[in-house]
């Protein structure tokens, strides 16, 4: 049997029905690199870096108490991984790794001999985002909390084996005359600003997604300019600005982390 533990939906794939052998999740054959070459030069120049959906697959057996049971339990795993987008649980390095997956494919062969077991393989595709990441709960967050002046500067540590795609979230406390905001990653780049007509108040909250690429204040959309910046695997230095007469605002970037 495999050396963990494996659920789809909450359903056991690791059990005294299901009996998972293989699992296959931590390859990075889904890896492109994107290049370009160099006119007749020899070699390219790799200028990104990207990850298509990821196939995770799963083998084992499908066991009964008689042939009637084995056939119950097969409809039982065709209904179950008939199931689009739910979780997919594995054990892993004394947590869990989930991925939100579609069985692609199921694939059972039956032979003579197979009266009370037959073996199976599921292949599933994990597609948004293409990596594991914790449970649900478990998010990581870097605050700077209460800057009272024009510019912040900080560093965020991000953790995983991927760069993550947090959101940025600002409380506005309170303050005089404050009529813009902007965030910059430092290390990548990205600068995004925020001028909404008759300015912050307080109370307000700026919420920045760099996921679903959305920019809402107190949950409406609102205009920007800029580009929604990208975060890095490890360490990344992020500038906040503030234009006021004087401000206190939280700065939150909240992320899950992901791993390859």
């Amino acid at each position: 049997m495999a050396r963990r533990t494996i659920s789809y939906d909450g359903v056991s794939l690791q059990s005294a029905t299901y009996r998972s052998q293989e699992f296959e999740h931590e390859s990075t054959d889904y890896k492109q690199v994107n290049d370009a070459r160099f006119g007749n030069r020899d070699g390219s120049k790799i200028y990104d870096i990207s990850f298509a959906p990821r196939k995770i697959t799963v083998r084992g057996i499908i066991t009964g108490a008689n042939i009637d049971t084995l056939e119950a339990n097969i409809d039982a795993l065709q209904e179950l991984l008939n199931r689009t987008e739910k979780n997919l649980d594995v054990q892993y390095a004394s947590g869990t790794r989930r991925y939100k997956a579609t069985c692609r494919s199921l694939s059972i062969v039956r032979r003579a001999f197979n009266i009370t077991f037959v073996p199976f393989e599921a292949e599933f595709i994990v597609g948004n985002p293409p990596f594991g990441t914790g449970l649900d709960t478990a998010t990581a967050e870097f605050s700077g909390v209460g800057t009272s002046f024009g510019t912040f500067y900080g560093t965020m540590a991000a953790t995983g084996t991927r760069r993550p795609v947090p959101t940025i979230r600002m409380n506005i406390n309170g303050g005089s005359g404050i009529t813009s905001a902007s965030f910059t990653n430092r290390t990548t780049g990205g600068t995004i600003s925020v001028t909404p007509v008759g300015g912050f108040t307080a109370g307000d909250v700026l919420i920045i997604d760099t996921d679903n690429f959305t920019v809402t204040l107190n949950g409406v959309a609102i205009d920007y300019v800029g580009f929604f910046p990208e975060f890095a695997q490890g360490n990344n230095d992020i500038k906040r600005v503030i234009s006021s007469v004087w401000h206190s605002v939280d700065l939150f970037v909240i992320y899950r982390p992901l791993y390859l």
